[in-house]
Order: C-alpha cells, then sequence, then structure tokens
C-alpha cells in the first residue's frame, strides 16, 4: 500500500492561492436547458459547486452575430442525432442559433461599414435572460448560496463560422454595447451584478476558428480591449483561448502577448485551453500554465492572470468519448486535475463542459434508483462534488507530491476537520481516443436536440421564456408549473430516443476500461487536535452509487487506528481509478 502522510499542523502558502483552496472548478456551459431537448441542472450546479461559468457554445445567447449555416452538420449538438434526423436537426439547430443570437443586422452591417444598421433592432432577451438566471440562482435550489460569476466569451458559438468581422471598428462598437449593458449600466439588463471578466475570440489557432490571419486578430482584439476599457476601466480583458496550451511561441501566445506590449494594448489575462488526449496526463496543466506563465512574466504583464478557459481529456467528438468521459476513469482524471491546478500557476479554470451537452457531466441515463429522474448524475460530476467538499477546509496543509506513484493528494484544514482527496489515476491513452471502448462496454444514452418544432412552433409561454427570454412583466423565472404538459413536447426534459445511437445501452456504471493494480493507501495525520476523531469515507468508483452527486459515506473496509493525536487510516479500496475523500472531523 502506498503511504500518505500529512501534518495538520503544516499548512503550505505555495499550494493553492496563497495557500487556500482554488476555485477552479469553473464550468463552460449553462445551468439553464440551452436549447430544446436539454435539461436544466440548476440543482446540479449548485450540488457540484460551480461558482464560474464562461458563457461559451449556448449556441445564440452571447453570440453577437448570426452566421450559423443551416446545411452545416458538422455541429457537436448533432452527435447523438438519429441519422434520419441529422438534416432537420441541423437547420434547427442554425436557425435557434441566428434567432438568438444579439444583433441580427450585424453581418449586413458591418459589410457596409453602416454603424447604425449594424446595431440596430438588437435581441438581447436571449442573453439577459441565461446571464440572469446563471447569476441569479435558484434560492430554493441553492441551500450554500454559492453565487456563480460569468465569463463573457466575446466570439461565436461553435459553427458560428470562422471568417473575421468585415469591419472591425463596427465589430467593436457592438462588444461596446454588451459591456455598458453587462458591465456599467446593469440597469439595462437586470443582471444582479457585473460581469468582470471578458475573453476576447476562442481558439483562434485552428481555421475552424479563425481564418483572419494573426494581423488582424491583432487588431481585432486591441480596438475590443481599449472598447471594454473606455467603458469599464475595472473590467479585465483577455483571450485568446488557444487550442494549444503548450505553445509559448505561437502567433496567437507570444506573438499576441508581444503586440500587446509593443502597442500598449489592455491584457488582464492569457486564456489557453488543454485537452488531454496525446498524453492523458495531468501534470500538463503545470507545463501549460509554466509556458504561459513564464510568457507573461517575460513581456511585463507580471500581474496578469493565466486562465484554463477549456479542458477535459479529450476533445473528439464521439459517442464513444461522450460516454468515456462521465466514467470512473474519468473522475480520476478530473480529481488528479483539480489537484495539480492547486499545485501550479493556473488562476482560473473551467471545465469543458458542465452541462448535458457534447463532453458533459450529465446524460439521459435513468438514475436507477429512480428512473423518472434522468441525467442527475456521472462519476465524473461526482468528482466535482468530492473537490466541493475540500472548500470546507480552505487552508491547504503541506503535502508531499506522489504523482510519480500516479497518486494526486490534497489536503486542507477548517474549523473542524481535516479533509484529504486523494486520487489515483494511471495515464492511458485508450481512454482519450475516439475509438469505441473495448469489447463488450456500451454507450450512454446522450441527450440530443429535439428538433420536432420549427421556430414559429415553439409559441407556449414556457418555452418563449426559457430559450429566448421572453418574460411576462410580473411573473416570475423558472416556474415548473408553466412547462408544457404534454411530454412529447416538455422542452424542460429531453426527448429519448428508442433507436441505439451506435450500440445497446447499459448503464454507465457497468462501464470500466482499465482493471485496478493498485492494493489501496494507508492516509497518517499528525497533530490532530483531538484524540477522538470521527473519520467518513466518501468515493467515486467503478460501478459506485450514482444515484447522488456527493458519494455517500461508506467507511466500509477502511479501518482507523489512532495513537494520541495522530491518526492512521488503511484504506484497501483506495485502488486505480478511484477518487477518495477522507474527512476527519473533531
Amino acid at each position: 500500500m502506498q503511504q500518505i502522510t500529512i501534518d495538520a499542523n503544516v499548512s503550505d502558502k505555495s499550494l493553492g492561492r496563497n495557500g487556500l483552496i482554488k476555485d477552479i472548478n469553473g464550468v463552460n456551459g449553462t445551468p439553464i436547458s440551452f436549447m430544446p431537448g436539454f435539461p436544466d441542472l440548476q440543482d446540479q450546479f449548485n450540488q457540484i459547486g460551480v461558482s464560474h461559468v464562461r458563457l461559451h457554445d449556448i449556441f445564440g445567447p452571447g453570440d453577437l452575430e448570426n452566421n450559423a449555416s443551416t446545411t452545416d452538420t458538422g455541429s457537436q449538438l448533432l452527435l447523438a442525432v438519429p441519422s434520419n434526423e441529422k438534416k432537420r436537426a441541423a437547420a434547427f439547430i442554425a436557425n435557434i442559433m441566428n434567432d438568438r443570437a444579439i444583433f441580427p443586422h450585424a453581418n449586413e452591417g458591418m459589410r457596409k461599414h453602416d454603424r447604425t444598421l449594424a446595431a440596430s433592432e438588437p435581441n438581447w432577451a436571449p442573453t439577459d435572460y441565461y446571464i440572469n438566471e446563471t447569476m441569479r440562482n435558484v434560492e430554493s435550489l441553492n441551500p450554500g448560496h454559492i453565487q456563480r460569476d460569468v465569463m463573457f466569451r466575446i466570439g461565436r458559438s461553435n459553427g458560428g463560422g470562422a471568417d473575421a468581422p468585415a469591419d472591425l471598428d463596427i465589430y467593436a462598437e457592438l462588444v461596446g454595447e454588451a459591456v455598458k449593458r453587462y458591465s456599467a449600466d446593469l440597469s439595462l439588463s437586470g443582471i444582479p451584478r457585473k460581469i468582470e471578466y471578458w475573453e476576447i475570440w476562442n481558439e483562434p489557432d485552428l481555421l475552424i476558428f479563425w481564418k483572419g490571419g494573426s494581423t488582424a486578430f491583432y487588431e481585432m482584439y486591441a480596438k475590443i480591449a481599449r472598447k471594454i476599457k473606455s467603458i469599464d476601466p475595472n473590467a479585465k480583458v483577455g483571450g485568446p483561448g488557444v487550442a494549444d496550451g503548450e505553445n509559448g511561441t505561437g502567433a496567437y501566445t507570444k506573438g499576441l502577448v508581444a503586440y500587446c506590449q509593443k502597442n500598449n494594448v489592455p491584457l488582464d489575462f492569457l486564456s489557453w485551453h488543454y485537452y488531454a488526449h496525446m498524453t492523458t496526463d495531468p501534470l500538463k496543466f503545470a507545463t501549460c500554465a509554466k509556458v504561459q506563465r513564464n510568457l507573461l512574466d517575460k513581456y511585463g504583464f507580471k500581474y496578469a492572470e493565466s486562465i484554463c478557459s477549456e479542458w477535459n481529456i479529450t476533445p473528439f467528438a464521439s459517442v464513444a468519448n461522450a460516454t468515456k468521459v462521465q466514467t470512473p476513469q474519468n473522475a480520476a482524471f478530473i480529481a488528479a486535475s483539480f489537484i495539480t491546478m492547486n499545485r501550479c500557476s493556473v488562476d482560473k479554470a473551467y471545465y469543458y463542459r458542465g452541462d448535458a451537452g457534447f463532453l458533459g457531466l450529465f446524460n439521459n441515463e435513468p438514475n436507477y434508483l429512480d428512473p423518472k429522474y434522468r441525467g442527475f448524475s456521472t462519476a465524473a460530476a461526482q468528482a466535482f462534488g468530492l473537490y466541493k467538499e475540500m472548500f470546507g477546509t480552505p487552508n491547504l496543509l503541506a503535502t508531499p507530491d506522489y504523482s510519480n506513484n500516479n497518486l494526486y493528494v490534497l489536503s486542507g484544514r477548517g474549523t473542524n476537520a481535516v479533509n484529504v482527496l486523494v486520487a489515483h489515476f494511471r495515464k492511458d491513452v485508450s481512454l482519450a481516443a475516439a475509438a469505441s471502448p473495448p469489447p463488450g462496454n456500451k454507450y450512454n444514452k446522450q441527450y440530443y436536440v429535439d428538433s420536432g418544432r420549427d421556430l414559429d412552433e415553439i409559441t407556449d409561454d414556457w418555452s418563449r421564456e426559457h430559450w429566448f427570454g421572453e418574460v411576462k412583466a410580473g411573473e416570475g423565472r423558472n416556474s415548473a408549473d408553466s412547462a408544457p404538459s404534454t411530454s412529447t413536447d416538455d422542452p424542460g426534459k429531453a426527448t429519448p430516443s428508442d433507436e441505439p445511437v451506435t450500440e445497446p445501452v447499459t448503464p454507465l456504471s457497468a462501464i470500466h476500461y482499465v482493471s485496478p493494480t493498485s492494493d489501496g493507501v494507508v492516509v497518517t495525520v499528525k497533530n490532530l487536535p483531538t484524540r477522538t476523531p470521527v473519520l467518513e469515507v466518501r468515493r467515486v468508483k467503478d460501478k459506485g452509487n450514482l444515484g447522488v452527486i456527493l458519494p455517500v459515506i461508506d467507511n466500509q473496509g477502511v479501518t482507523m487506528k489512532t495513537n494520541e493525536t495522530t491518526i492512521t487510516i488503511t484504506d484497501p479500496n483506495a485502488t486505480d481509478y478511484t477518487v477518495s475523500h477522507y474527512s476527519i472531523i473533531w
């Protein structure tokens, strides 16, 4: 068994954020159903502790332009759509994206270099609604009073086009209108607090997101950053969300930072992405963070933040991966990544994605404890849930680095407890490959867009409010009583398919890839302020209970011995691809 030793009296200011656990458990996506066929997840977001949301790939809300093509069948939302429905669904996705974009005349106005036309008849309602609902947080579903803040990604959702805006000056003016509404004058939108972080673009180093070249990008970035600062000098501006977080010499990392230094352009943060499919190595977060931090420091941006605005074990769009990312194996990767990010210079992080979309934390499998509920939990969501528990003991303790032994450990102390989070993760690229799982493993049902109605047929009050932000005066939000009553058209629930996506479905709890080889851990905690501690063990494991997001307390097989103020926990069940949380309470 692997030995872990912790001193409850020795803190470590080099860990976390000056010795405090980092709030790096942000997500891309939304707790609000972002399109017909996808569920509301307000309760689930609270349970996994999401306090930061990147407004990206919401497909309309947050997008300035209406560029989506009705014939584009490459959308990530088509992943689980039955083949005979893909054409119709592609048109529906594009139509709802375009209908919900903020400036319906932006493209025509920019082509004609007519600012008045570009900014005319703005459609703020959908974006207002999604930001408001994300920030406001339904009180009855939020007993912990988690405050969610939003990062506004300036650019386009997946499938929104890659050409540079036709008039960069006008585009910057349109961004300025959003900053006025969501940062400078909140009476315009009604959101409860200002948006502080404004990220300019997404993955310009990939041609599917940017074809304008680096020179045009620098010019656009400068115009937007200066416009934002002219409206809200305290706003934080940055970008560009490069796909290759390890690249410190490229046009959109070194090139952009050097341009900003030379031309005195605001840069409050540099954002980058890390998808681990090449190595499945959580330690690469430290590599990326060091590359980006060194770059910022070299060019004089010592106080700029380094933000990982997307991460996951894989970016590949396949049905197999949509299942793999929800397994205990990825849960262990997620927990190991959280632990690694507390050991390196990552200031914020946003998992892609936190909802029930492509690569998300929730699926369309029935909860086997109560089949009438769908999409409640996955092993990956449980890893978020266990990390949330660490915020109860925020003062990080000095903990050796055991990652050379495929063991990732984080410990913290609070007023009446020490919590220890242990992730067993062994690198294996088969966990992230686009190919199917090994023979015998099946796929989970994924949510997919309900394109059974055209836009002009979505007329009921609940739907118009929920997806288009059309809230009637005096009516509350999120009223379950106002949802349509017919099961086939209920937009608050997914439309499950009876057609297998590729293979028959088995529960997620039955899926596993790699047999455990480790034989557990022995955790020793010294200098506790008690001689009679209480131990509570929670665990994410293969074939574990997915009926709840926070795994139930299960001390079975775990022994605890005390010697004065030292506790020794022997846990033979903390094997490969498990995430274990030990709470030592006094």
